[in-house]
């Protein structure tokens, strides 16, 4: 009998190579393998104490066998867990199996409570690999669709959490958690392209022009190599990255070329610059003033603003106020609605606003 408010003595972790640990204060060991036994314990774990069918757990793990020798199967298989558990974890009778609250913590469940809680960190660590990655032996078929609509759904929740944390981590300046998050999620999913969309945004964000460009075009090339057609948001990246490496000196405002350089010792300001703009980005709009005597370096750094926004797929429009205007009313405001104008999308302004505002 377990103590009261004692913790699980056993840990199923089933990403990657599934296993079942026995957990003790002086650590852990493996106390069952990949197989049917443990494929069948993470049925009973998903039912989280409720008796599952015999005839269920027959059907999705010995599929292929007659019912007589299916129900035979199970009953080993039974067994085999029990010796494990112990007679207090694991219930039977002959219409159901049940696995008692308390005695196995799962990983899979771990991990969707720290989706619940936006734990992305925590989701990241407990799965560092696919859910139940590789196959079971024949007639396991039931459980192999499962584990595969199960995997999707969860590599669904990782990625979920992760665009959703990475932008709060932007916008808050804490731009090498958030890099550290896109490059472990790059890893952890190499072939997805939203994956890797996602660490090129979060990279040239942190100002790691070359390192994005580098990932996003080994994504590219590796999709090539698997003949799939890199998809259309990757592309479109790839093309802003073209235009930056055709562009020629001299530096000028907004050039893409300008991306990192000649802005030596600006990273804070800069981060500080692309924090707000990611606010703004979701909702907030913001209104800043950059103040300083001339000639430090003012006009570089809305350069290198600019630039970098417009990389991450931005439409940024840039107009000068000159002394000369100044008694002019709604001079620069002006200037803004007709760069506005020019973007695509203003086909969709009423004509009648639109004239009055570039009257």
């Amino acid at each position: 009998m377990m103590p009261v408010g004692a913790p699980p003595p056993f840990r199923l972790r089933p990403f990657g190579a599934a296993v079942l640990e026995r957990v003790s204060e002086q650590g852990s060991e493996v106390a069952l393998r990949a197989g049917k036994p443990l494929a069948l314990l993470q049925m009973l774990c998903v039912a989280d104490g409720r008796p599952v069918t015999r005839e269920q757990l027959a059907d999705q793990l010995w599929g292929d066998e007659s019912a007589e020798n299916a129900r035979a199967s199970l009953r080993q298989a039974v067994y085999a867990l029990r010796l494990v558990l112990g007679d207090e974890c694991l219930q039977s009778d002959r219409e159901s199996v049940t696995l008692r609250l308390g005695c196995v913590v799962c990983d899979r469940q771990s991990l969707i409570e720290a989706a619940r809680r936006g734990d992305f960190e925590t989701m990241l660590r407990l799965a560092p690999a696919p859910f139940w990655e590789g196959s079971l032996a024949a007639g396991a078929m039931g459980f192999e669709r499962w584990a595969d609509a199960e995997r999707r759904r969860l590599d669904g929740l990782l990625i979920e959490q992760a665009s959703a944390t990475i932008p709060v981590l932007l916008a808050a300046g804490d731009a090498e958690p958030a890099r550290r998050a896109a490059l472990a999620l790059a890893q952890r999913f190499p072939d997805r392209s939203d994956v890797a969309t996602l660490s090129f945004d979060t990279l040239v964000a942190t100002g790691a022009i070359t390192e994005a460009s580098e990932r996003l075009s080994a994504h590219a090339a590796r999709l090539l190599t698997l003949e799939y057609t890199p998809p259309p948001e990757v592309e479109e990246r790839l093309a802003r990255l073209r235009r930056r490496s055709q562009a020629a000196p001299p530096v000028l405002p907004g050039g893409l070329y300008a991306v990192g350089q000649h802005c030596v010792g600006r990273d804070p300001l800069l981060l500080e610059l692309l924090r707000e703009a990611e606010q703004a980005r979701n909702g907030s709009p913001r209104r800043l003033l950059l103040v300083g005597p001339a000639g430090v370096g003012k006009t570089r750094v809305l350069d290198e603003l600019e630039a970098r926004l417009r990389l991450r797929g931005a439409r940024v429009v840039r107009v000068g106020f000159l002394p000369g205007t100044s008694e002019v009313e709604f001079s620069g405001l002006t200037d803004v609605v007709r760069a506005l104008a020019a973007l695509p999308g203003s086909l969709g302004v009423n004509e009648q606003s639109a004239r009055r505002l570039l009257a």
